[in-house]
């Protein structure tokens, strides 16, 4: 599922791009229920847009309305054990409609170890949102460096 040298990649510059990992059918599936259950939870809610923080509308993806998107993270449970050298447990599982680009941040905010895996259903590029990642990051003094 993934090669010792996107490994190795991954632990040195923090980030792996995977672009064939999830089959056209799954992001195709992924794309419906995420077009589904959005304004479903969202209600009355749906058309708003706030602007505070990272502005969106974020849905967990863990339950009975989300199966493509709970499968999906139990099969990337192994790419996730893989890239960190230990076992993974799945957390916060989500579902996100991003309404604008979001400023340099840190995902994680905690002293903990972790890798996220993101799946992309429109195609990104830097002057449509692309995410951008600074090479090194993941590593606790260059992070704490940063925060600085």
């Amino acid at each position: 599922m993934v090669t010792h040298a996107q490994i190795d990649f991954y632990r040195s510059f923090g980030f792996v791009v995977l672009p064939e990992l999830i089959e056209p059918e799954t992001v195709a599936a992924l794309s419906e229920e995420f077009d589904r259950v959005l304004p479903e939870a969202f209600g009355a809610h749906w058309p708003e847009r706030e602007d505070d923080g990272i502005s969106g509308h974020y849905l967990p993806a863990m339950g009975p309305r989300t199966p493509v998107g709970r499968e999906l993270a139990e099969r990337l449970l192994g790419v996730g054990e893989a890239l960190l050298g230990a076992t993974a447990i799945p957390w916060d599982v989500q579902e996100i409609l991003l309404f604008d680009q979001a400023g340099l941040h840190d995902d994680f905010g905690i002293q903990a170890t972790g890798v996220k895996l993101v799946t992309y259903l429109e195609l990104l590029r830097a002057d449509n949102g692309a995410l951008r990642l600074v090479p090194g990051s993941h590593h606790p003094e260059f992070r704490l460096r940063f925060r600085e």
